[in-house]
């Protein structure tokens, strides 16, 4: 059951990829809300059948000290988890195709797909204090 559901998750995200321009909230209702849910704090449709809860992701930046940590967002969502934090993050493949936009990070700007920008702006916004 749970091969199923990742399937459908990791078909979710790659479905539709070829739209060149979307909103953050947009793209987070479209290929994150199955796995995190509408409130994005982890409670999607599917969160109880992954081997890994969902990602409270309005506490990303109570989680950093009280800022919000853009270059692991953009890593985590992009596909390059390090080797000490298991992911099971799907592949957005095509969505990350296109045009690319500087972005701000601790690390220093980082080339950045303007979908995926656009995203980690949206959860930017949406963060608890």
């Amino acid at each position: 059951m749970k091969q199923a559901i990742w399937a459908v998750c990791a078909g979710l995200a790659v479905a539709g990829c070829t739209a060149t321009s979307h909103s953050g909230k947009e793209t987070f209702n479209t290929y994150c809300t199955s796995c995190h849910g509408r409130s994005a704090t982890g409670d999607g449709t599917y969160a109880a059948d992954l081997p890994m809860a969902p990602a409270n992701l309005t506490l990303l930046s109570a989680g950093n000290g009280g800022t919000f940590p853009r270059g692991r967002v953009i890593a985590k969502i992009h596909g390059y988890s390090d080797k000490f934090h298991a992911s099971v993050m799907p592949e957005f493949g095509s969505l990350m195709e296109g045009e690319t936009v500087m972005v701000a990070t601790d690390e220093g700007e980082v080339a950045t797909p303007r979908v995926l920008a656009d995203l980690v702006a949206y959860l930017e916004a949406i963060q608890e204090n």
